[in-house]
């Protein structure tokens, strides 16, 4: 439609004229009961004539009849009278997704999805909540702060500075082009380019991944943040394990935890039908490697399902990180 005359009239006022001209109806008559001008009302009518419908190029969307000072418009299709009425399971299945929308933490206005999450339940007598509608732990009022200032300078394209602590507990300020933001496990995370590691631009950038609740603080620095592109997000890989290439890690999965390979990178070294396949596991696999401190932030996560078994350096790594965080929270680690 980029080669038709749009009429001066707004969308809604031009699709009024619909229903009024379901009869034949004076042209001039119209003019004085709409309040619009009669040059105006023959371009929405012409321009209905050019409508055609959804996903079927060249049917008419409306058949409009003017013959001298009258016109009619009948639609090609019949209009709703009434809303439709959702089934109990499309009722659900769209309850899911707005309760889902409320309680996450990427939501700029999760008011609106409230408000049509409680619209639907007011017009399904006895239907209560179908999701955990309780914001994301996570997210308490100084990261929901964090969040905003973060989505602010992602829309202004401005320069970054974080206070963060990593996965490995090392705190420090970083001064970041912030790229875009996604959610990993119910996790906010800003992908972001770091400063200091993109320096004077020669060489490939590369777009890291910073966890919205690790960050102690969040500033607009006010200059102007370097293009960069979106890397393409893979739900199989979220955090890009398999675009490292190179080293991998020898780990044994609990027969209770094979679902972690759905979410994270992990390749099992037999498969059901085979020989020497474990029954009841514990399943040999292997786990990307090359990012030593983003394996054993894996490992951590994922423990005691999935454990390191070589390099022993790997298993040794995990370890002293579980022990510093115990120490951290005053508790006494434990060997094993």
């Amino acid at each position: 439609m980029s080669d038709k005359d749009v009429p001066e009239l707004s969308w809604l006022r031009t699709l009024t004229l619909v229903p009024y001209f379901a009869d034949e109806r004076q042209l001039t008559e119209a003019s004085v009961d709409l309040g619009i001008e009669y040059r105006q009302l023959r371009e929405a009518l012409d321009f209905l004539a050019q409508l055609e419908m959804p996903g079927l190029p060249g049917t008419a969307a409306f058949e409009v009849r003017i013959k001298g000072l009258s016109a009619r418009v009948t639609p090609a299709a019949e209009l709703l009278a009434e809303p439709l009425q959702l089934a109990p399971e499309e009722l659900s299945a769209m309850l899911l997704t707005l309760e889902t929308l409320e309680s996450s933490p990427m939501q700029r206005d999760p008011d609106i999805a409230r408000s049509a999450a409680a619209k639907l339940r007011a017009g399904a007598t006895g239907r209560t909540a179908v999701a955990d509608t309780t914001p994301h732990a996570t997210v308490d009022v100084a990261h929901a702060e964090i969040l905003a200032t973060v989505r602010e300078a992602i829309a202004e394209r401005k320069v970054l500075e974080l206070d963060y602590r990593s996965a490995s507990g090392e705190r420090g300020v970083r001064r970041v082009d912030p790229v875009t933001l996604v959610m990993i496990e119910d996790d906010p995370y800003l992908k972001a380019v770091d400063r200091v590691d993109d320096g004077s631009g020669a060489g490939e950038t590369v777009v890291k991944s910073f966890r919205i609740d690790r960050m102690l603080a969040a500033a607009k620095t006010g200059e102007d943040a370097r293009w960069h592109d979106a890397p393409e997000f893979d739900a199989n890989d979220p955090h890009g394990f398999l675009r490292d290439g190179g080293a991998w890690a020898a780990v044994e999965v609990a027969a209770d935890s094979t679902w972690v390979a759905e979410y994270d990178p992990v390749a099992f070294a037999h498969d059901a039908d085979d020989e020497d396949f474990p029954e009841g596991g514990p399943y040999p696999a292997w786990v990307p490697a090359t990012n030593a401190d983003r394996t054993v932030g894996f490992l951590l996560r994922r423990w005691p399902g999935v454990k390191a078994i070589d390099p022993v350096s790997l298993h040794k790594a995990v370890a002293d990180r579980a022990r510093a965080g115990l120490r951290a929270y005053g508790e006494v680690a434990v060997d094993g």
